[in-house]
């Protein structure tokens, strides 16, 4: 189960193959936002928090050149819902904005005030 986790996440984690030639440059890169921390009140909700903080707590954010393999792995280790896990694959197909909109909705949903990851893919 765990590997096939961070094979979905490997694959989600892919950007999609946007088009750039109307603008003609490259899409902004958004600056590193620090974890948010705060209590949790479910097991999922601890599972979201730290989706959010993934890029962070796998050390991912020290290699951002390599930044998905490692949280893919480390996202295996260290979801503990079966609810998270099936959250994961939802988002898996989304990329870009799509993607950080529902991650950053699923973040409210459960309590959170915001989610270094969505803005990360952004």
């Amino acid at each position: 189960m765990k590997s096939l986790l961070a094979f979905v996440l490997l694959v989600g984690c892919q950007h999609g193959e946007e088009d750039h030639s109307v603008a003609n440059k490259p899409p902004a890169v958004a600056a590193p936002v620090a974890p948010v921390e705060v209590p949790t009140a479910s097991p999922y909700a601890a599972d979201v928090q730290r989706i959010c903080n993934s890029m962070h707590l796998s050390g991912a954010d020290a290699d951002p050149g390599g930044a998905q393999v490692v949280v893919a792995n480390w996202l295996a280790g260290h979801i503990e819902t079966s609810q998270a896990h099936d959250f994961l694959v939802e988002i898996s197909p989304l990329v870009g904005v799509a993607k950080a909109d529902r991650l950053e909705s699923e973040a409210k949903k459960v309590g959170l005030p915001g989610c270094a990851l969505a803005v990360a893919w952004r």
